[in-house]
């Protein structure tokens, strides 16, 4: 029986598929949460098709929420200069609004801020900043800068 070219092509690709997917599994057993954490928000914005114009810090801030009447406390997991992940079980609306108020290492005062939910999935809920102004946007980038 002789193989096309194609086939052999798939065969190939097939087996340079399963060496590197074995290398990811690897790689991911022996990551620590946090890394697992980074590495699946990634993964979530690949899934959903977002591309980040700025790259997302890895932390954990405990944050006080509020959306629609009603209040809730979680922990950010992630933060960048346009939004931020928070671990939660509770579900939001994409374009939900909502008010944010957490403290950052190293600030003595709390930031209050307000955003709206972009999407939300099983582990918490991802929320986009409302900035209106460079300024504010600077002035988020140096605050993640120093986490």
């Amino acid at each position: 029986m002789t193989s096309t070219v194609r086939e052999i092509a798939e065969v190939k690709i097939d087996s340079r598929l399963e060496a590197v997917l074995n290398r990811i599994s690897e790689s991911i057993e022996g990551a620590s949460k946090e890394q697992k954490q980074a590495l699946l928000s990634i993964l979530e914005d690949w899934q959903h098709g977002h591309k980040r114009s700025h790259p997302r810090k890895s932390c954990s801030v405990p944050v006080d929420y509020a959306a629609d009447g009603r209040a809730f406390r979680g922990s950010i997991k992630n933060v960048s200069v346009n939004g931020l992940f928070i671990e939660t079980r509770q579900k939001f609306d994409p374009g939900e609004k909502i008010t944010l108020t957490f403290s950052l290492p190293n600030q003595s005062k709390p930031l209050k801020t307000q955003g709206k939910v972009i999407w939300n999935n099983a582990e918490g809920v991802g929320v986009q900043f409302n900035l209106p102004n460079k300024y504010l946007e600077e002035f988020w980038k140096a605050r993640i800068e120093a986490l």
